[in-house]
């Protein structure tokens, strides 16, 4: 046991001398509320997208909200795709996901390129070269228009929302994850982080849900997401 006195980023930037100004992502910063609708049908298949608007990589989210009409069955998860009209390049000078290299001890859920091709760590692994039964392989460094940019991207915003049950008033659905691990830590990380890049590539990304269990009746699912920079 022991009786401490912990103190934040926020509070150890205020009080440092000469004093540092916090990034407006975590303090002082100006909220962007965005609200959108998709109808879903009662023929629409596991697999399926729901894009609702746009989200900057280098935001921090607030939080995610839901309503939605009963859809008898379906459960999505929350997350990023590429837009529908820009590619993204995280490869070659200036990259945003880095290099795997033999002296790294990869983590769950990191992210790396090797030879032009993204990899995920699906296994902690210390000097093992992906590909190999620790890394998940992914797309090439230069991914195209509408589809996701890194593995699991698809969930890093909620692994499973259900829409079965009509909710009638906003229900707050934001579960951030890096690397499918949840955390009180993670409501700190911009959504370059939660995907896992080294460093922003200054994206605008579509937020999607991902249909993991198919609806059997047609309603209408609507997200107010809000943003802060």
């Amino acid at each position: 046991m022991a009786l401490v006195t912990t103190k934040s980023t926020v509070v150890n930037n205020y009080e440092a001398s000469p004093r540092i100004l916090t990034s407006g992502y975590l303090a002082g910063g100006g909220d962007t509320i965005c609200v959108a609708t998709v109808a879903a049908g009662a023929t629409d298949s596991i697999g399926s997208i729901y894009r609702f608007g746009f989200i900057p990589s280098g935001v921090r989210i607030e939080d995610i909200l839901m309503q939605n009409d009963a859809t008898t069955a379906g459960v999505w998860q929350l997350g990023i795709y590429l837009n529908d009209t820009q590619n993204l390049n995280v490869g070659g000078p200036g990259a945003s996901i880095q290099t795997w290299n033999s002296t790294t001890a990869y983590a769950l859920g990191n992210v790396v390129q090797y030879n032009g091709v993204i990899y995920y760590c699906s296994t902690a692994n210390t000097g093992s070269a992906p590909p190999s039964g620790n890394w998940t392989t992914g797309a090439s460094v230069n991914i195209p228009a509408g589809s996701i940019p890194i593995p699991n991207a698809q969930q890093i915003l909620a692994p499973s929302i259900s829409t079965a049950a009509a909710n009638t008033t906003w229900k707050p659905v934001y579960t951030p994850s890096q690397g499918l691990v949840t955390g009180a830590v993670n409501v700190n990380l911009r959504i370059w982080e939660l995907a896992g890049f080294s460093s922003d590539p200054f994206y605008e990304f579509h937020l999607c849900l991902t249909c993991t269990t198919a609806p059997t009746a047609a309603g209408n699912i609507s997200l107010q997401w809000e943003w802060v920079r």
